[in-house]
């Protein structure tokens, strides 16, 4: 019986992630193929109608991103995660509202930091890619890349992924394993490193809540305030002053300092595991 058990948790921190890539390539490969079909039948061909079905995917991909993000979140969660999203000891309340400073900190830190690295202008793949992300409506931007990658990111990496591991590995192996996937998943050196470290501080939230909703909290906060600052130019013309910039001086080191030591002081570690890995 626990062999079985074991077994259906490893397949299930494989397939978790597959199916979250594969839909990707799936809902892309489907509207290639319905462009193909519309174009060769208005007499493009060869380079140009590649060229021409390369460019309206590029255009899209925030669109799509999202499409196969919505089919792939009733899939994970029932196929690999039909837990609840909180243990009975798991914190609830107002306490999990202290997550969303630390996300937002947490990203405008790092997004700082690895633009002063000068690691965009070397890996550049990222630019890019940017460059047909941040194009369309905004609010549709916040939905598309906040609200539903939170969700579904954290039921896969660390739902079925952290929450498997942990219970095979020692909780730190488990979450630096968990982090270094998510981070590689991204599959661009920026984007890498950003989620990579963002993956590290989700593990240690969702641990210490024993509550997924805490690290998808988190990981919303964290996402809106890198489209904002991206996005938003009131946002950016604030910060671009000398008070603005102060304010969010401030307001980093209350973010990555001063909210995680209040979560260390009023969110006790929980005696059992957020999730066992019985799907």
């Amino acid at each position: 019986m626990k062999q079985t058990k074991k077994t259906v948790i490893i397949l299930s921190m494989i397939l978790a992630p597959f199916t979250y890539l594969a839909m990707g390539q799936i809902v892309s490969f489907c509207v290639s193929f319905y462009y193909i079909a519309r174009f060769s039948a208005g007499g493009l061909e060869g380079q140009e109608l590649a060229a021409a079905v390369g460019e309206l995917l590029q255009k899209n991909v925030v669109p799509l991103s999202a499409a196969a993000s919505l089919i792939c979140l009733p899939i994970v969660y029932f196929l690999f995660f039909r837990q609840r999203f909180a243990a009975e000891s798991a914190e609830k309340g107002l306490k999990l509202l202290l997550v969303i400073p630390f996300g937002i900190a947490a990203s405008i830190g790092l997004n700082y930091l690895i633009a002063l690295s000068g690691i965009p202008q070397r890996f550049p793949e990222y630019n890019r890619l940017s460059e047909h992300i941040y194009q369309g409506n905004i609010l549709f931007e916040l939905a598309a890349l906040a609200l539903i990658p939170g969700i579904l990111e954290e039921l896969i990496f660390r739902g079925v992924l952290y929450g498997g591991l942990r219970t095979m590995i020692p909780i730190p192996a488990a979450n630096l394993l968990s982090a270094l996937i998510f981070g590689a998943v991204h599959m661009n050196v920026t984007q890498f490193l950003y989620a990579f470290f963002l993956g590290l501080l989700f593990g240690w939230v969702y641990e210490r809540y024993g509550n997924l909703w805490a690290s998808a909290l988190m990981h919303m906060a964290g996402n809106t305030a890198s489209i904002l600052l991206t996005e938003w130019k009131p946002l950016k013309n604030l910060i671009g002053t000398d008070g603005g910039s102060m304010a969010v001086f401030a307001f980093l080191l209350f973010g990555c300092l001063i909210v995680p030591a209040i979560i260390w002081k009023v969110v006790p570690p929980k005696p059992e595991t957020p999730y066992r890995g019985t799907p």
